[in-house]
């Protein structure tokens, strides 16, 4: 609800379009230690390295099979080839479909300077946000993918369904809100 938001956001939690996160967890010191909670929780002496500091996104290594586990844990969300800091995944996936709102797009110079990428890297991103590339004229450009049929659609109920199930994080939310867990709330009467 709009009421549950309000407490998450006071409590620092970003509830995206992409993603769930802490932006105070993606500063250095914390991205530091939650390496290590992640090395430590696994057995290993030393966790595998950082992505530089200020590196707002990184190529996974394929034959590197924890690699993937380890960038999710740091807050990058993986997509395909390329990992993208969470915090600035939203801020892509924001302008970008600011942006198709007028049709397709070649991706503008401030949308490459905010995901701090080259264009492959950014087609990649895009490609995982839902947009597909096309042509226009000589460059190639991009747009929503189209949607689904409507029988192949998820309706309402099943969706509400779906959020309902115990592997959903927002099931795990709704938990942590009714336990008082976060923000002192009250339990709701169901």
């Amino acid at each position: 609800t709009r009421e549950d938001r309000r407490i998450l956001a006071r409590r620092g939690i970003v509830i995206g379009r992409e993603s769930i996160f802490m932006p105070a967890l993606l500063k250095p010191n914390a991205l530091e230690l939650r390496a290590r909670l992640w090395a430590a929780q696994r057995g290993l002496i030393a966790p595998p390295p950082l992505p530089p500091a200020g590196r707002t996104w990184v190529r996974r290594q394929d034959e590197d099979l924890a690699s993937s586990e380890f960038l999710e844990s740091l807050g990058y969300r993986v997509l395909g080839w390329i990992a993208v800091r969470a915090d600035i995944l939203e801020r892509i996936a924001a302008h970008a479909w600011t942006v198709a709102k007028k049709g397709p797009f070649t991706p503008p110079s401030d949308l490459l300077n905010l995901a701090g990428c080259g264009p492959s890297e950014l087609a990649a991103v895009l490609a995982a946000l839902g947009f597909e590339r096309t042509q226009k004229g000589e460059a190639s450009a991009f747009r929503p993918r189209r949607r689904r049929r409507e029988k192949d659609r998820v309706g309402p109920a099943r969706a509400r369904r779906a959020g309902r199930s115990g592997d959903s994080p927002f099931a795990v939310l709704r938990e942590m809100v009714d336990g008082g867990v976060i923000g002192g709330a009250r339990p709701r009467r169901r």
